[in-house]
């Protein structure tokens, strides 16, 4: 495998209409469940913070939008806003055919980035799962 790799990434129109469909579903369960006034609007808050966020995934600066793969699980990735860092790949991200979880590890924590194969075409799609799973069997 030729390394580095390059990966260009979109926001996920799947990923968007199932955490837009779980808000929802979220919503209806809590809107008609009996529960004290104050209790649920709290819950509805929540619920509403928590689709802003995910809103903030879809929209935001923040979002990583290129990855480059390197050797011994190190990447480096650029931001919508142009900010780029450094980060190696957790043990425990997730690599399957339909979904992909990968854990960055950077000076700052961990970082979550999720992927659906509509986030990017598929051939980058099949080369970022193979070059993780390389990784986990050599880490």
């Amino acid at each position: 495998m030729q390394l580095p790799i390059s990966v260009k990434l979109r926001p996920s129109r799947n990923l968007a209409l199932l955490l837009v469909a779980m808000h929802a579903v979220a919503l209806l369960v809590v809107s008609s469940l009996e529960l004290l006034v104050w209790i649920k609007l709290a819950l509805l808050l929540l619920i509403a913070i928590s689709a802003w966020n995910c809103r903030k995934y879809w929209h935001g600066t923040q979002r990583i939008i290129l990855l480059n793969l390197r050797d011994k699980g190190a990447l480096a990735y650029v931001r919508l806003n142009g900010a780029t860092g450094d980060a190696g790949v957790h043990r425990q991200s997730t690599v399957t055919p339909w979904l992909t979880v990968i854990l960055l590890k950077s000076g700052k924590g961990l970082e979550v980035l999720v992927l659906l194969p509509d986030a990017l075409n598929l051939d980058d799609y099949r080369r970022l799962r193979v070059w993780l799973r390389w990784q986990s069997a050599i880490g």
